[in-house]
């Protein structure tokens, strides 16, 4: 009551003095009618929208008041509240202060523009109807100085029926890569309010160039990253024009070069392309295909075979920041590259058929009904080493043509597709017994299928997908992680990769390549660890592409290796644990996430498909 007789009187031009105004000037208060002060912020790719707000309740010192806010305690149309200029206004879409709705970019707000800045958000409520949202340029204090010439935007909205909400409450749903709808929910209304981004794409192709004036700039793999992003979605691209041939030619002047292959020229084909210069980027692609093929003999980084163990053979790989890559070679000499990813299918690029001497032989329905082309293992060289997936799936020994193109939006698809011609996943794994050796970068295959000695190292259970007899259904293997004391079992996924935005690098501090193995933490688990250790650290939005966090997660063990502390990326998912499908396993009930290089990097981890064993050594 005191603030109320101190805002009528200031209201009024009287004068307040003595102890009276002292105590009303500096004294913080709880607020009015306990409507507690509450925010609600989202992102909208690199837009951030804030809504500040005081909270009231339905039901209030005893009273119960449902079925009497709207049209009765917060009246229909324009009203006086009595105080203060305003005769006319509408409802503060809260209580005690304005709400205040902040955006960092312009935004449409229900199809309409708005600058970025600070701005009252009101209700115009209506008996029938669609109601009004009314954003002001003059935040006020709640209605009071509410003035038609300070609104900057009206926009119509239809209330919806929600379920009881005691306390008037902010949100965001329906959230999109460029688009995210705002709501006001109280009593038994939800009230939406739709935020757009339409240049969601430019404003990352911006703050990229921004971070390439900085130590992002070092790296010429990071210049077409952005020349390929922009390219992909049609954004600066005089600028990524430039920003390609920095990567090729030289990303920063006598400190970093930059480096001609078919990765590079292909994305400056793709920005010309996209520019509208056809002929020119043909005709650059015509010629990073004659200049760049694959080598004909294996480069020098392969591990060689010789030498290895009777029923052992080491398969020809390439090894980039804690994943492996096989290497076969072609009847003709040539070579081509997949990459092994046991959490994953096996696949062959679809723009690489021709290369491969392959074509579409038959069509596979998956479970979803979806039809997918399949094509037999390619044909290799008689002295290859590189063996053919087991037929003990329904895809068999065959590869599904996956329709990449390096130019897609997709990082993933556009980076795998401009360095490898497919991926061997777990039908190739599948049957038999593999040990990947990470601090030798050496990947073996056990060909006579038998179990290795368990007296080295330590072994844990690999557990695989059952029908309700116990049969294995499946091929895609998880083991048991203990992350701060709790046993999650993780998809054993040596493709996991994670591409980190410069900033992200920087907090990181390993020295290592943006473009990286990872470990994927369920979502539900983050929840778990962030609120017991809020002192962890966390970078938001760290994934350059898909916007995954991170988090470093102090305590980790595996088969009781301790390797904490260690960077885990979040999964997108639920925040409570799946409840698997019914009569799972208890394995099922707590399965989510993924062990990738970053966790395996200084093992020798053998995986026998064929008991369900992981055994992992320490050298």
């Amino acid at each position: 009551m005191r603030h109320r007789l101190l805002f009528v009187a200031a209201a009024l031009g009287l004068r307040v003095t003595g102890a009276f105004a002292q105590q009303g000037a500096v004294l913080t208060q709880p607020p009015d009618a306990d409507n507690q002060r509450a925010e609600v912020a989202q992102w909208i790719g690199l837009v951030k929208v804030d809504i500040s707000y005081h909270s009231p309740r339905v039901h209030f010192q005893g009273r119960e008041r449902t079925g009497h806010i709207y049209g009765e305690l917060v009246p229909y149309g324009l009203y006086d509240e009595g105080f203060g200029p305003s005769r006319a206004a509408p409802w503060r879409a809260g209580a005690n202060e304005s709400t205040i709705l902040t955006v960092s970019h312009d935004v449409m707000i229900e199809g309409k523009p708005l600058k970025a800045g600070s701005y009252a958000l009101f209700l115009e409520l209506a008996k029938s109807g669609p109601w009004t949202w009314i954003l002001s340029n003059n935040p006020g204090w709640g209605a009071f100085q509410y003035d038609p010439k300070d609104v900057v935007l009206r926009a119509s909205t239809t209330p919806q029926e929600a379920t009881f909400t005691e306390f008037l409450t902010y949100g965001f749903d329906n959230r999109l890569p460029n688009s995210a709808t705002a709501y006001l929910q109280w009593e038994n209304k939800r009230v939406p309010l739709k935020i757009d981004v339409p240049n969601v794409n430019e404003l990352y192709a911006q703050q990229m160039g921004k971070e390439l004036r900085g130590w992002a700039g070092f790296s010429y793999q990071n210049w077409q990253a952005a020349a390929q992003f922009a390219a992909d979605n049609k954004v600066m691209l005089d600028d990524a024009l430039v920003w390609a041939n920095k990567a090729i030619y030289e990303p920063f002047r006598n400190a970093a070069r930059g480096r001609e292959d078919f990765s590079t020229l292909s994305t400056k084909a793709s920005v010309l392309r996209a520019m509208g210069h056809t002929k020119d980027a043909d005709t650059l692609m015509e010629r990073a295909t004659r200049q760049f093929r694959p080598p004909a003999k294996p480069p020098l980084d392969l591990e060689t075979f010789e030498g290895a163990a009777g029923g052992d053979r080491v398969i020809p790989t390439r090894y980039s920041a804690d994943r492996f890559f096989a290497v076969a070679t072609l009847p003709r000499g040539d070579t081509a590259t997949f990459f092994l990813d046991t959490g994953s299918g096996s696949y062959v690029w679809e723009p690489y058929m021709p290369y491969l001497e392959l074509s579409a032989v038959d069509t596979l329905v998956g479970a979803s009904g979806a039809k997918s082309a399949v094509v037999p293992f390619p044909t290799l060289r008689p002295d290859n080493v590189l063996p053919p997936a087991v037929a003990q799936s329904p895809q068999g020994t065959r590869l599904i043509v996956y329709p990449v193109d390096p130019r897609a939006r997709n990082t993933f698809a556009a980076w795998i597709g401009r360095t490898t011609q497919g991926q061997l996943g777990r039908n190739w794994f599948n049957g038999r017994v593999w040990t990947f050796d990470y601090p030798k970068r050496r990947l073996t295959l056990h060909e006579d299928g038998q179990a290795i000695d368990s007296r080295r190292g330590r072994e844990v259970p690999f557990y695989f997908p059952v029908d309700s007899a116990g049969r294995r259904v499946g091929h895609t293997g998880s083991v048991d992680v203990v992350i701060d004391g709790d046993t999650v079992a993780m998809l054993m996924d040596t493709g996991a990769t994670i591409w980190l935005k410069a900033d992200a690098l920087a907090t990181v501090k390993d020295g290592g390549p943006s473009e990286r193995a990872t470990s994927h933490l369920p979502n539900w688990e983050y929840a778990r660890l962030h609120e017991r250790h809020p002192d962890w650290p966390v970078i938001e939005h760290a994934d350059l592409w898909d916007g995954l966090s991170l988090i470093r997660v102090q305590h980790v063990s595996i088969a009781g290796y301790e390797l904490g502390p260690t960077w885990f990326s979040v999964l997108r998912g639920p925040a409570t644990p799946p409840d698997g499908p019914p009569n799972a396993p208890a394995w099922m009930k707590r399965q989510g996430g993924t062990v990738g290089g970053s966790l395996l990097r200084n093992f020798v981890m053998t995986l026998d498909y064929p008991r369900g064993v992981v055994r992992l050594e320490k050298p």
